[in-house]
């Protein structure tokens, strides 16, 4: 097995991991597996510019978990499989409860049935809770006598939750279809046949933090088996036995269930950094921004923005932060999350 290396949260995560990635003899051999797809973008600059990376070389695959566990199953699968669009996964679960209708004394039964513009809202959340039920790894179970719970249709569906996702799966097989949640589920029911896929290369799941369940058993099979190499970037505290930040729960119980103590790579600094927080606030949102622009403009007269994060509480905000940034070298700006 391969340690779990921590990268002290202290210290710019990304520059570290391509070091890490510059480091190896063959870094065409390594697949380096994000949460999402943002930090691909990244990785790739700075190996583009590390003056440790060996030229010409073939750069390591870079992908997210969802791409990662699409493409395995892809790759096993003997029909390939087609991806599921949201519109038609909304009208299939449309179909499922209609026909669910039909069972006497159900609440459903006694509602009246939605068109397909009326159900739309509850087939997004409906399709989002069975992909997110697939990821956990979970077999849902009915939940009865939630009225004055929730609305009475939401009741309605909570009490058949388990026929409509038995129908769900029958129905996304019949098809041919597959979701991100299904083709986790099955890379865990070919894990002998991944764990093959992989032998001859080296996998580093880089910068996870609250794993689902899938993906917990997945990499944990991979590590066990010498394949997959965990990167966290955390609390130096886990590695050193001292106590951790409250923040750090998730990768605390990830440490616990594996029955491992991480260790952090040779020459990094793991001495405590108090972070300056400032919250923008504000009447409105063009108030915020304001407030916002006025503390990016101070900081950018006395220090450079490449150690300065702007978080933002939802993702609206985000094209007029992008607008509002001081004209900076691109390898200096803020991140933005």
């Amino acid at each position: 097995m391969h340690p779990v290396l921590l990268v002290p949260w202290q210290t710019d995560f990304m520059p570290v991991l391509a070091d890490m990635v510059a480091d190896t003899d063959n870094p065409g051999s390594l697949t380096v597996l994000f949460p999402h797809n943002r930090p691909r973008r990244h990785l790739k600059g700075l190996l583009a510019a590390h003056p440790g990376m060996k030229k010409p070389a073939f750069m390591p695959e870079m992908t997210s978990i969802a791409d990662f566990v699409s493409g395995m199953h892809r790759r096993l699968s003997p029909t390939p499989p087609v991806k599921a669009n949201q519109l038609d996964l909304v009208e299939m679960l449309h179909n499922i409860v209609a026909d669910l209708r039909g069972r006497k004394g159900s609440l459903l039964s006694r509602l009246p049935e939605l068109d397909r513009e009326a159900f739309l809202p509850w087939g997004m959340l409906l399709a989002r809770l069975m992909d997110d039920l697939l990821r956990q790894d979970l077999e849902p179970q009915d939940l009865e006598y939630m009225e004055g719970e929730v609305s009475a249709y939401a009741a309605g569906l909570l009490e058949q939750l388990r026929a409509i996702h038995n129908e769900y799966l029958a129905r996304l097989d019949a098809r041919g279809w597959t979701t991100p949640g299904l083709s986790a589920r099955f890379a865990l029911a070919h894990l002998e046949e991944v764990t093959d896929g992989l032998k001859d290369r080296t996998v580093l799941a880089a910068g996870f933090y609250a794993l689902s369940g899938t993906e917990d058993r997945l990499f944990r099979h991979l590590w066990e088996h010498g394949i997959l190499n965990p990167v966290l970037h955390s609390d130096p505290a886990l590695a050193e036995g001292g106590r951790a930040h409250w923040a750090t729960a998730e990768h605390t119980s990830w440490l616990t269930r594996w029955g491992v103590r991480p260790e952090i790579p040779l020459g990094l600094d793991t001495a405590p950094r108090t972070p300056d927080i400032r919250f923008c606030e504000g009447y409105d949102r063009h108030s915020q921004l304001a407030g916002l622009s006025e503390d990016m403009r101070a900081v950018h007269e006395r220090d450079t923005l490449d150690r300065t994060a702007v978080v933002l509480p939802d993702e609206g905000a985000l094209l007029p932060v992008l607008h509002m940034l001081p004209n900076v070298d691109p390898e200096l700006e803020p991140n933005i999350s």
